[in-house]
Order: C-alpha cells, then sequence, then structure tokens
C-alpha cells in the first residue's frame, strides 16, 4: 500500500556508505583531538615540574611497558607529581 512512499524514503545502499564513512571520520577526528588534549595536558604538567624531576620522570615513562598512548602519559605524570607532592587534588 505505502511501498513505494517508504521505498522513496530509504536511503540507497550508497548513501549509507557514504553517511558511515562520514560518521566514522568525525568519531576519528575527535578521537584523534582528545589525544591531543590529553597530550598538550601531560606535556604541560610535566614542564611544571622542577628540571631533574622532569628528566626523572620521562626516564622512568621511557622505560615503563605502559603503551605509549596519550591517556596513559598524561596519567603517569600526574602519578608522578602526586606522589612527590606537587599535585594536590580532592
Amino acid at each position: 500500500m505505502f511501498a513505494k512512499q517508504l521505498l522513496a524514503e530509504q536511503e540507497t545502499a550508497g548513501e549509507r556508505v557514504r553517511r558511515m564513512d562520514a560518521q566514522h571520520r568525525q568519531h576519528e577526528l575527535a578521537f584523534r583531538d582528545l589525544a591531543a588534549k590529553h597530550w598538550r595536558r601531560g606535556r604541560e604538567m610535566l614542564r611544571s615540574a622542577p628540571p631533574d624531576l622532569q628528566a626523572g620522570i620521562l626516564e622512568a615513562w621511557n622505560a615503563s611497558s605502559i603503551p605509549a598512548e596519550a591517556v596513559y602519559f598524561v596519567d603517569f605524570v600526574r602519578t608522578m607529581l602526586r606522589r612527590r607532592g606537587l599535585i594536590v587534588e580532592p
């Protein structure tokens, strides 16, 4: 009865693929932006530490088996600074 109308309103396979590709690109860009934000925050926190501590943190990071990903880096730096009393968080 309404089959022609419903069919006309349905997206084609090509349209669906293009829509899903665009969504995937947007997701990837958002993920990359968030990772960049974490890297910047980690480097900012690291630069706030005294130079000798900066070197020690970087040496410990490079010697660790922690994945070299932004979220792990910012957490690692925050933890190292917190242990030394340079960051006080609630």
